[in-house]
């Protein structure tokens, strides 16, 4: 008798798919550089009672970290004072600044600072009421907050509202401010100054 075996069947092929990873590639994001100084100039108006002038102020902003900085300014006002008298004005300011909060493109601050400052003054007194011509000298001190909003890293808007209080330094003996019906005087001032403007970061 004879038994038929079946072949075996042919060997099987395997085929293996190796699939290379790709590397992943590192992009290189290169730090926001912190700008520290600015050139600024701002449209401002000093307020107070009977007080009406006008005028812009140009400043230098230094900011050495992203919380602090300083800042000089000079400005330049014209109009009628608190004694109805003509008056042209130019102020030098030096503030300390502090910046809140930190890592954002719009932040609030507070400043102090003290400066002096040159008037000359022309036109009739309301309390001596007679014709006056006189070159005024102060010195003084303010405090004030405002924001600053930048824009892009190389412009910034800023808004800010301070208040001053100054006394007279110059050789004029004559108070300021008197008042005929009391006889009251005194050689104190102050006020506001509210204004708005740009800065352009280097």
């Amino acid at each position: 008798m004879v038994v038929r075996q079946a072949p075996p069947p042919p060997p099987q092929t395997v085929v293996v798919i190796e699939q290379q990873q790709e590397e992943p590639q590192l992009r290189v994001v290169p730090a926001r550089r912190h700008r520290k100084l600015s050139l600024n100039a701002r449209a401002a108006g000093m307020i107070g009672e009977n007080l009406r002038l006008g005028g812009f102020e140009l400043g230098l902003r230094f900011r050495p970290s992203r919380i602090f900085g300083m800042e000089l300014a000079v400005g330049a006002y014209g109009g009628t004072d608190y004694n109805d008298m003509s008056r042209v004005e130019i102020p030098l300011m030096a503030n300390l600044m502090v910046f809140l909060p930190r890592e954002t493109r719009f932040q609030f601050y507070l400043l102090a600072g003290v400066g002096t400052s040159f008037a000359a003054v022309d036109g009739v007194h309301s309390g001596y009421e007679e014709y006056m011509s006189r070159n005024l000298r102060y010195v003084g001190g303010q405090l004030g907050a405002g924001f600053e909003w930048r824009v892009a890293p190389r412009f910034a808007l800023s808004m800010e509202l301070r208040g001053f209080l100054r006394a007279r330094v110059d050789d004029d003996g004559r108070p300021e401010f008197y008042d005929r019906a009391t006889g009251r005087s005194t050689n104190l001032s102050g006020g506001g100054v509210a204004s708005i403007g740009g800065h352009l970061y280097f």
